[in-house]
């Protein structure tokens, strides 16, 4: 059996490796932003009216469950959604410092 050529051997330790990071990306992820950002968890009563109406409305339309809402105390305008192992999502709103 001939051996294969050192060339052809370097594209598949590139898609190896990009395969790994690939399935552990997500997980290192996770553990930074656990690290730079902690928030706390609300409840609907605290949030604005015309939110947990806008939630409410928007979750029966769709047929899901209401999120989980967290308030994350930084400068940052974004908020971002991610699903939880309960299967219900998480809603976070950034407030100013």
């Amino acid at each position: 059996m001939r051996e294969l050529p050192l060339a052809l051997l370097r594209p598949r330790r590139a898609v190896g490796f990009a395969a790994i990071q690939f399935l552990i990306g997500p997980f290192i992820m996770d553990l930074t932003l656990r690290f730079a950002y902690s928030g706390r968890f609300v409840d609907y009563l605290e949030l604005p009216e015309h939110l947990q109406h806008f939630v409410a409305d928007t979750c029966q339309k769709h047929g899901t469950k209401q999120p989980r809402v967290a308030v994350i105390a930084d400068l940052s305008p974004n908020a971002s959604g991610a699903v939880g192992e309960d299967g219900r999502g998480t809603s976070c709103r950034t407030t100013p410092v």
